[in-house]
Formats: structure tokens, C-alpha cells, sequence
């Protein structure tokens, strides 16, 4: 009977956070509120889930990584793996921190959402969609010709992050600044060492 309740209560939780999230989102017109980002329209579908929507428009979704991209200054590209809606890819875009957003997003639904919130902050023509980060993606950045000594990765690709992050990928991006969310308690059996 526990887990039962304990199932419910989940649900009613993240159903409870769900209209909330939405709630915001509609009194502020899905415009940013504070923060680096603040001024930014999203639209109101979110490739993930629509319970961050509302962190989002209040300028608090994962202020930790803004901040650090923030604290950056200016770069030329913001290259992001696993960029769902923009949120985090077209933010330093928006507020000039970067000239250029290179996406790399998995699904189709995540890639029209970052097309569409990119058209809604007439930052269009500076953004590169991508499909999936994979084995292909030293050969789209070079393609886009991006200095790497010039660039701001950004990784958050729910546990494959230790796919994509061979020893090629980060000899290609020597001198980038590099933030991978980690996830590893997605994975088994990993052993993370290294000098930082």
C-alpha cells in the first residue's frame, strides 16, 4: 500500500509542478524574467518537460551553469550537446555573449523548439541545428569552421556524455572551455580520473 501512495503522491507532485510551471509561463508571457537571459521569449513547448518552463521564464533554470557561461565575457560560438529547446544554447547568443549557437540536439521535436524559440528572438541566422552528437561531430565542427581556443561547450546529454567525449572529440576542442553535466548515477562501472 506504501509504494502505492508513495506513486500517487509522486504523480500529483509532478503533475502539481506541471500547471504551475505553466501558470508562470503564461503571466509573464513566456519572457524571461531575471538573469543573464532575462528579456528572452521561449515558446511554450519544452523538448523535456513542461515543469521547468517555469524556472525558466523566472531565470532560476540551472543558474549555476548560466552563471558560469556568463562569467565566460565574449566567445564566438556556444556549442551545445543535448540543447533540447535552446533554452541554455541561445541565451548567450541572445545577450551578445557569443556571435554563433551550435546546436546538436537527439529528437526532432528538440530541434524544431530550439528553431522555433531562435525565430521568436530573431537569432535565427546565427544558429546551426544539428542532429545528435555522435561519431560525426568533429566533422560538423569543422564543417562550421569553429576556433575551438574561441568556444564555450556545453554538454548535457543525459549519461552519454562519456560516449561522445572520446579522446578525438577533446583533442579537437583543445583550449575550449568544456561543462559536461555529469550523470553518472546513469552509469555503471565508470572510473572518472584526469588532471583539472
Amino acid at each position: 500500500m506504501s509504494s502505492l501512495f508513495d506513486a500517487a503522491t509522486k504523480a500529483f507532485v509532478k503533475q502539481r509542478r506541471k500547471i504551475l510551471s505553466k501558470k508562470i509561463y503564461d503571466r509573464h508571457n513566456g519572457v524571461v524574467q531575471a538573469g543573464p537571459y532575462k528579456n528572452m521569449k521561449l515558446g511554450d513547448v519544452s523538448n523535456v518537460s513542461q515543469g521547468p518552463l517555469g524556472i525558466k521564464v523566472l531565470g532560476l533554470y540551472e543558474s549555476p551553469v548560466v552563471n558560469k557561461i556568463s562569467s565566460i565575457g565574449s566567445f564566438d560560438d556556444l556549442i551545445n550537446f543535448g540543447a533540447a529547446d535552446g533554452y541554455m544554447a541561445l541565451g548567450p547568443l541572445f545577450n551578445q555573449s557569443c556571435s554563433r549557437s551550435i546546436c546538436f540536439e537527439l529528437t526532432e521535436k528538440g530541434r524544431e523548439a530550439i528553431k522555433r524559440n531562435a525565430e521568436l528572438n530573431k537569432i535565427g541566422n546565427n544558429v546551426e541545428i544539428r542532429g545528435p552528437a555522435d561519431a560525426n561531430t568533429i566533422n560538423n565542427l569543422k564543417e562550421l569552421e569553429i576556433n575551438p581556443s574561441k568556444s564555450v561547450v556545453l554538454c548535457d546529454i543525459e549519461g552519454d556524455e562519456f560516449k561522445v567525449f572520446t579522446k578525438e572529440l577533446f583533442d579537437f576542442l583543445q583550449g575550449a572551455t568544456i561543462i559536461i553535466e555529469l550523470h553518472d548515477k546513469l552509469m555503471k562501472n565508470v572510473i572518472l580520473s584526469g588532471k583539472t
